[in-house]
């Protein structure tokens, strides 16, 4: 599920805190049965079919992924304390991420947050406000 539920769709904004703004390029997520479903980064990459993963990113008017380099390290030591969901979140998929990852880079042309951030009208975009932090 994707943080703030008054966003309704994944797109950049704004959150106003008490110190400053903060440029939020939110993960992309898919509705599916009334919940956000994130797909485009991490785990989520790992865990769901690419067929599955390209058809959502096309359906997106909007796309942010996130990449960790365990994400495609097949070789990674298994750590013996991580038990159940926990261990199946760190370690599913990563037989075949980086083959998805390739296809992913060749189906999608992509860019860089300093390039999208040059891009989104920031004026108008959605600001957040927080309330007082603690």
């Amino acid at each position: 599920y994707v943080g703030y539920s008054d966003y309704g769709i994944a797109r950049p904004a704004q959150i106003s805190l008490p110190s400053g703004i903060i440029k939020e390029f939110p993960i992309s997520f898919h509705n599916f049965l009334g919940k956000h479903l994130i797909f485009s980064g991490g785990g989520y990459f790992r865990l769901f079919p690419y067929w599955l993963i390209k058809k959502w990113s096309m359906q997106t008017p909007y796309m942010m992924t996130y990449f960790h380099p365990r994400d495609f390290d097949s070789e990674q030591p298994v750590f013996k304390s991580q038990k159940g969901l926990r261990k199946f979140k760190s370690y599913v998929g990563l037989k075949y991420s980086f083959s998805k990852f390739d296809h992913y880079i060749k189906d999608f042309e992509f860019i860089n947050l300093e390039q999208a951030n040059k891009l989104v009208d920031w004026n108008n975009a959605i600001t957040f406000p927080i309330p007082h932090i603690w």
